[in-house]
Protein backbone atom coordinates (compact mmCIF):
# COMPACT_ATOMS: atom_id res chain seq x y z
CA UNK A 1 0.00 0.00 0.00
CA UNK A 2 1.40 3.53 -0.76
CA UNK A 3 2.50 5.73 1.97
CA UNK A 4 2.21 9.34 2.53
CA UNK A 5 5.12 12.41 2.26
CA UNK A 6 2.86 14.64 3.66
CA UNK A 7 4.24 14.14 7.14
CA UNK A 8 7.65 14.59 6.50
CA UNK A 9 9.56 17.53 7.27
CA UNK A 10 12.69 17.07 4.93
CA UNK A 11 15.73 18.00 7.22
CA UNK A 12 14.04 17.41 10.67
CA UNK A 13 14.20 14.33 12.83
CA UNK A 14 16.56 11.55 14.64
CA UNK A 15 16.19 8.65 15.52
CA UNK A 16 16.30 7.41 19.57
CA UNK A 17 19.64 6.62 20.94
CA UNK A 18 21.29 7.43 17.42
CA UNK A 19 23.66 9.86 19.15
CA UNK A 20 25.42 8.11 21.59
CA UNK A 21 29.22 8.97 20.70
CA UNK A 22 30.64 5.38 20.54
CA UNK A 23 27.86 5.06 17.72
CA UNK A 24 28.48 8.34 16.22
CA UNK A 25 32.42 7.68 16.38
CA UNK A 26 31.86 3.95 14.80
CA UNK A 27 29.51 4.95 11.80
CA UNK A 28 32.06 8.15 11.07
CA UNK A 29 34.84 5.95 11.09
CA UNK A 30 32.72 2.89 8.82
CA UNK A 31 31.83 5.91 6.42
CA UNK A 32 35.36 6.97 6.40
CA UNK A 33 36.79 3.91 5.66
CA UNK A 34 34.35 2.36 3.23
CA UNK A 35 34.84 5.49 0.75
CA UNK A 36 38.34 4.87 0.84
CA UNK A 37 37.38 1.59 -0.17
CA UNK A 38 35.00 2.33 -2.80
CA UNK A 39 38.28 4.72 -4.37
CA UNK A 40 40.30 1.74 -4.24
CA UNK A 41 37.78 -0.16 -6.39
CA UNK A 42 37.90 -2.94 -4.04
CA UNK A 43 34.36 -3.28 -2.31
CA UNK A 44 34.78 -4.96 0.92
CA UNK A 45 31.37 -6.64 1.65
CA UNK A 46 31.72 -6.97 5.51
CA UNK A 47 32.55 -2.46 5.40
CA UNK A 48 29.28 -2.70 3.39
CA UNK A 49 27.32 -4.73 5.58
CA UNK A 50 28.96 -2.39 8.63
CA UNK A 51 27.86 0.59 6.78
CA UNK A 52 24.38 -0.35 6.97
CA UNK A 53 23.79 -2.07 10.38
CA UNK A 54 25.32 1.06 11.61
CA UNK A 55 22.95 4.08 9.62
CA UNK A 56 19.63 1.73 10.81
CA UNK A 57 20.87 1.20 14.29
CA UNK A 58 18.55 1.86 16.65
CA UNK A 59 16.50 3.64 14.04
CA UNK A 60 18.88 6.08 13.41
CA UNK A 61 18.18 8.11 10.64
CA UNK A 62 20.96 11.35 11.00
CA UNK A 63 24.31 11.31 10.76
CA UNK A 64 26.21 12.94 13.92
CA UNK A 65 25.40 16.52 14.72
CA UNK A 66 27.65 19.39 13.39
CA UNK A 67 29.54 16.55 10.42
CA UNK A 68 31.54 17.77 8.05
CA UNK A 69 30.52 18.24 4.86
CA UNK A 70 33.28 15.98 3.59
CA UNK A 71 31.59 12.99 5.72
CA UNK A 72 28.25 13.92 4.44
CA UNK A 73 29.56 14.31 0.70
CA UNK A 74 31.08 10.29 1.60
CA UNK A 75 27.72 9.23 2.75
CA UNK A 76 25.88 10.06 -0.02
CA UNK A 77 28.42 8.63 -1.90
CA UNK A 78 27.70 5.34 -0.49
CA UNK A 79 24.56 5.10 -0.44
CA UNK A 80 23.88 6.38 -3.89
CA UNK A 81 26.20 4.03 -5.25
CA UNK A 82 24.60 0.73 -3.43
CA UNK A 83 21.02 1.49 -4.75
CA UNK A 84 22.89 1.91 -8.14
CA UNK A 85 24.89 -0.83 -7.93
CA UNK A 86 22.76 -2.85 -6.18
CA UNK A 87 19.45 -3.31 -7.91
CA UNK A 88 19.50 -7.27 -8.08
CA UNK A 89 19.61 -7.40 -4.58
CA UNK A 90 18.01 -6.66 -1.40
CA UNK A 91 21.01 -4.08 -0.75
CA UNK A 92 19.85 -1.58 -3.37
CA UNK A 93 16.22 -0.99 -2.11
CA UNK A 94 17.62 -0.98 1.52
CA UNK A 95 20.43 2.14 0.73
CA UNK A 96 17.15 3.53 -1.28
CA UNK A 97 15.36 3.63 2.25
CA UNK A 98 18.29 4.93 4.05
CA UNK A 99 18.86 7.83 1.73
CA UNK A 100 15.04 8.71 1.76
CA UNK A 101 14.82 8.42 5.66
CA UNK A 102 18.40 10.74 6.29
CA UNK A 103 17.11 13.21 3.50
CA UNK A 104 13.40 13.68 5.49
CA UNK A 105 15.63 13.83 9.00
CA UNK A 106 19.18 15.46 8.61
CA UNK A 107 19.33 18.69 7.56
CA UNK A 108 22.88 17.86 6.49
CA UNK A 109 22.17 15.57 4.15
CA UNK A 110 19.24 16.79 2.93
CA UNK A 111 21.58 20.33 2.09
CA UNK A 112 24.14 18.60 0.54
CA UNK A 113 22.02 16.20 -2.14
CA UNK A 114 21.62 17.99 -5.16
CA UNK A 115 19.11 15.83 -7.09
CA UNK A 116 19.09 16.04 -11.21
CA UNK A 117 18.53 13.77 -14.11
CA UNK A 118 22.01 12.36 -14.60
CA UNK A 119 22.26 11.21 -10.68
CA UNK A 120 18.15 9.81 -10.94
CA UNK A 121 18.95 8.13 -14.41
CA UNK A 122 21.98 6.57 -12.78
CA UNK A 123 20.50 5.33 -9.88
CA UNK A 124 17.78 3.90 -11.93
CA UNK A 125 14.53 4.44 -9.74
CA UNK A 126 12.88 3.56 -12.63
CA UNK A 127 13.54 0.38 -11.49
CA UNK A 128 12.75 0.24 -8.42
CA UNK A 129 9.30 1.34 -9.30
CA UNK A 130 8.92 -1.38 -11.66
CA UNK A 131 9.55 -3.56 -8.95
CA UNK A 132 7.50 -6.82 -8.08
CA UNK A 133 8.06 -6.53 -4.62
CA UNK A 134 5.44 -4.16 -3.64
CA UNK A 135 6.98 -2.38 -0.84
CA UNK A 136 10.13 -1.91 -2.90
CA UNK A 137 8.30 -0.29 -5.66
CA UNK A 138 6.09 2.15 -3.04
CA UNK A 139 9.40 2.85 -1.31
CA UNK A 140 10.76 4.22 -4.59
CA UNK A 141 7.35 6.18 -5.38
CA UNK A 142 7.32 7.60 -1.93
CA UNK A 143 10.81 8.59 -2.66
CA UNK A 144 9.93 10.32 -6.23
CA UNK A 145 6.99 12.22 -5.18
CA UNK A 146 9.70 13.64 -2.12
CA UNK A 147 12.16 14.83 -4.47
CA UNK A 148 9.34 16.42 -7.03
CA UNK A 149 7.74 18.20 -4.25
CA UNK A 150 11.14 19.74 -2.74
CA UNK A 151 12.95 20.21 -5.69
CA UNK A 152 10.89 22.48 -8.04
CA UNK A 153 13.60 22.30 -10.92
CA UNK A 154 12.83 18.40 -11.55
CA UNK A 155 10.36 16.72 -13.80
CA UNK A 156 8.67 13.49 -14.16
CA UNK A 157 11.35 12.64 -17.09
CA UNK A 158 13.97 12.98 -14.61
CA UNK A 159 13.29 9.75 -13.73
CA UNK A 160 12.59 8.05 -17.17
CA UNK A 161 11.04 8.47 -20.63
CA UNK A 162 9.07 5.79 -20.37
CA UNK A 163 5.68 7.18 -20.12
CA UNK A 164 4.34 4.43 -17.77
CA UNK A 165 6.44 5.33 -15.45
CA UNK A 166 5.55 8.67 -15.47
CA UNK A 167 2.33 7.96 -15.69
CA UNK A 168 2.96 5.85 -11.83
CA UNK A 169 4.80 8.46 -10.37
CA UNK A 170 2.11 11.13 -11.34
CA UNK A 171 -0.53 9.01 -9.84
CA UNK A 172 1.56 8.45 -6.66
CA UNK A 173 1.88 12.33 -6.42
CA UNK A 174 -2.37 12.46 -6.51
CA UNK A 175 -2.59 9.67 -3.91
CA UNK A 176 -0.33 11.17 -1.79
CA UNK A 177 -2.27 14.80 -2.58
CA UNK A 178 -5.18 13.68 -1.29
CA UNK A 179 -3.84 11.42 1.69
CA UNK A 180 -2.48 14.41 3.16
CA UNK A 181 -5.76 16.39 2.68
CA UNK A 182 -7.24 13.71 4.28
CA UNK A 183 -5.42 13.89 7.56
CA UNK A 184 -5.59 17.67 7.58
CA UNK A 185 -9.60 17.15 7.73
CA UNK A 186 -9.03 14.79 10.07
CA UNK A 187 -6.65 16.98 12.43
CA UNK A 188 -9.33 19.86 12.21
CA UNK A 189 -11.80 17.23 13.10
CA UNK A 190 -10.19 16.26 16.16
CA UNK A 191 -9.31 19.88 17.17
CA UNK A 192 -12.87 20.81 16.62
CA UNK A 193 -13.96 18.15 18.95
CA UNK A 194 -11.63 19.00 21.42
CA UNK A 195 -12.61 22.56 21.62
CA UNK A 196 -16.03 21.49 22.12
CA UNK A 197 -15.18 18.85 24.40
CA UNK A 198 -13.38 21.97 26.12
CA UNK A 199 -16.07 24.24 25.65
CA UNK A 200 -18.80 22.01 27.49
CA UNK A 201 -16.57 21.31 30.52
CA UNK A 202 -16.11 24.96 30.72
CA UNK A 203 -19.74 25.39 30.55
CA UNK A 204 -20.49 23.09 33.32
CA UNK A 205 -18.11 24.35 35.58
CA UNK A 206 -20.41 27.46 35.82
Amino acid sequence: MLGTVSKANPGVGSGPDANSQGSNQAFVETIIAFSKNMESEKISLELQDRFLKLAQENERNTLPQGSKPVIVDQFLTIVISMVTYNKKSSVGAGALKILFEYLKNDPQVYARFKPNRIILRKMDIAHYIQSTVEVDSDLALDFSSFLLRYNRDLDYADFSDDLNIQGRIKRAETFRSWADIEDLAHGFENMSTNFESHRTTAANAF
